[in-house]
């Protein structure tokens, strides 16, 4: 008789959906009872699923914590959110007048300025689940900064620079990768200025950044109702332009 995959040994299924991702976790985890029950039995599984649901990453090389009690970690976090249950309340005192402060995963940010260059001021607020306590720092970017998102996930700091050069209809801006922690160029992007081209005489401050995993998306909208949005994605870190795509508004 044939030996099908769920009659494999538990040892080896657990083996096997370690090489998946959580998504094809997830879905075998529905095709059938063995999965069904194989897998929540497993704690590295559950933890990974349990990541993938929060939108976290674990780039920790030795926090000192088994897979246990990290799993508990996650699931605490999420019940606080779910119930609004706040272990700790604290103060943070705001460094002095200026824009508006950002949130990105338990780090707030802001743009600081000067006459010659720009920066970004963090403030990463502390987590009792992590036991991390309230950090602040600055990195200064020799560049004029026009629009910037983070990543705290990967030490990602993306800033778009204006202008690196420019004609009479086209302008091209440069994609800044630098880390968070220090302002240095992003270790893993191959290429640390992305060069975006936009068809426009003006573009003006009109960009939301997304950032998922290796993908960078940049919608730019255009000033001009009849020149319609733009998408790019890239692969930030090899520099690759996977979709160029104009949205052009509804007649």
């Amino acid at each position: 008789m044939a030996l099908t995959l769920d009659g494999l040994p538990t040892d080896i299924l657990i083996r096997v959906f370690e090489e998946l991702d959580v998504y094809d976790i997830r879905r075998c985890s529905l095709t059938g009872r063995v999965f069904h029950e194989t897998i929540p039995d497993n704690l590295i599984l559950q933890y990974r699923l349990e990541l993938a649901i929060a939108g976290l990453e674990d780039r920790s090389t030795d926090c000192g914590l088994s897979v246990a009690e990290r799993l508990a970690q996650v699931k605490a976090m999420e019940e606080g959110w779910a119930n609004l249950s706040f272990r700790q309340k604290f103060k943070v005192t705001f460094p002095g007048p200026g824009p508006t402060w950002n949130l990105y995963g338990g780090v707030l940010v802001r743009e600081c300025a000067s006459d010659m260059a720009s920066g970004l001021s963090f403030i990463q607020l502390p987590y009792a689940v992590r036991g991390t306590p309230v950090h602040m720092w600055q990195i200064d970017i020799q560049v004029n900064i026009l629009y910037y998102a983070i990543n705290p996930a990967q030490d990602l700091a993306v800033l778009i620079g204006w202008p690196v050069t420019h004609d009479e209809q086209r302008h091209t801006v440069g994609i800044h990768l630098r880390t968070m922690s220090t302002g240095a160029h992003h270790p893993c992007a191959s290429d640390p200025v992305l060069a975006c081209v936009l068809d426009l005489d003006d573009p003006q401050d009109h960009f939301v950044i997304e950032l998922m995993g290796d993908f960078l998306a940049l919608l730019h909208y255009s000033p001009e109702d009849s020149l319609g949005d733009v998408l790019f994605i890239w692969d930030w870190k090899t520099g690759q332009l996977l979709i160029k795509l104009r949205l052009w508004p509804p007649a």
